[in-house]
């Protein structure tokens, strides 16, 4: 947090060739930093298959407060056809904590639509923000289901 004001003004001044697009874990906690981050979240490079969606789950981690900049990217995320399940899940759970409702899917053929309300309907904005690291999620809540203590998750 301390360095957000500095790394927000790095990716500022990063063009589209820059390595910080292809910084995925970094990507991915930009969020932390709130409304400020959504710019460079919203960017169309930090939701490439090369950093797996990264900019997906950095969205999520501002909530609801970025709502109005990060809907219409993460509605027309959804609305690409043959998306699998984890990259649905991650968009899924960023609209929930966002307080936007997943519309159901165009071509649903492989049933996923009902599958995703029922591992994420819980989410909302008042979720915390591990929610939007959506496979240690499902991996903490599996794991809770099977009886194990949910581990401390600091995301």
């Amino acid at each position: 947090m301390e360095l957000g004001p500095r790394l927000l003004s790095v990716y500022a001044a990063a063009d589209n060739d820059h390595w910080l697009w292809e910084a995925e874990p970094l990507l991915r906690r930009l969020g932390d930093l709130g409304p400020g981050a959504l710019p460079y979240l919203a960017n169309p490079r930090a939701s490439l298959p090369s950093v797996n969606g990264a900019g997906v789950e950095g969205l999520c981690r501002v909530g609801s407060s970025g709502r109005a900049v990060a809907e219409p990217v993460l509605l027309a995320l959804w609305a690409k056809p043959n998306l699998g399940y984890d990259r649905l899940g991650d968009l899924f759970a960023a609209m929930r904590r966002m307080g936007i409702t997943p519309p159901p899917l165009v071509d649903d053929k492989r049933k996923l639509f009902p599958r995703l309300q029922a591992d994420w309907a819980d989410v909302s904005p008042s979720s915390p923000p591990r929610v939007c690291a959506t496979r240690a999620e499902r991996g903490a809540r599996q794991q809770e289901k099977n009886g194990g203590v949910r581990r401390n998750n600091l995301y």
